[in-house]
């Protein structure tokens, strides 16, 4: 498309047109607004403003964080948009964006990210510590202990990676490490990270919490 015949620019607020629909999921999508974020050479990028992606459910988000698809933007036909007034400022849309991002963040990984939002509900947003204490909550409501693990990452002292070590309670949270539990061991006590065992036995209903956490802390 050239320069010339281009009918918007970067920056333009955009409405899609009545009975457009999206490409991945069908859906429609007509009255939808943005920004035009970049100019490609057949189509327009647009970054859907505050409002759009407040409107959207929560399942269409999270469909598209497991298909790995982009909800906040989309590119669309010249045909298919026209100028509008803006609804918001860029700051708003950023907003938005910051406040489903950290709500859908663990979309992606299916019923065990749901399982791992579900504890991080309890937590205030970017905050790690938060976080750990809704972890502990979770683990002293729902782990039966004694139990045995794997240790899986490598450690300082007698306790070292494979080895198989019995689990007897949480000790405390400690920064960078996170929840640390008490461990017995031929005979001796030793504390080490949560995040750094696995369950011996998934049959065991302490196998999926410990390892969703593994898995959170690993991809936090």
């Amino acid at each position: 498309m050239t320069e010339k015949n281009q009918p918007f620019k970067i920056g333009d607020s955009v409405k899609v047109k009545p009975d457009v629909h999206e490409p991945d999921f069908g859906e429609n999508i007509g009255g939808w607004v943005g920004r035009v974020l970049d100019i490609e050479d057949e189509t327009i990028l647009v970054e859907w403003d505050s409002l759009t992606l407040l409107a959207m459910t929560a399942e269409s988000i999270s469909q598209s964080e497991r298909e790995a698809l982009d909800w906040a933007s989309m590119s669309l036909y010249p045909s298919e948009l026209e100028l509008t007034q803006a609804r918001d400022t860029s700051e708003d849309t950023e907003k938005a964006y910051e406040e489903l991002e950290h709500l859908h963040q663990w979309d992606s990984l299916g019923e065990e990210g749901e399982r791992i939002q579900s504890v991080l509900q309890q937590a205030d947003s970017d905050d790690e510590w938060s976080a750990f204490e809704a972890w502990e909550k979770y683990f002293r409501r729902v782990l039966k202990f004694p139990f045995e693990a794997e240790v899986t990452e490598e450690q300082r002292g007698p306790v070292r990676q494979g080895n198989t070590v019995k689990v007897l309670g949480i000790d405390e949270i400690v920064e960078r490490h996170g929840i640390i539990v008490k461990i017995s061991y031929k005979q001796s006590m030793y504390y080490l990270p949560l995040c750094d065992l696995e369950v011996t036995k998934e049959s065991s209903p302490n196998y999926q919490p410990v390892k969703d956490h593994a898995v959170w802390f690993a991809n936090r």
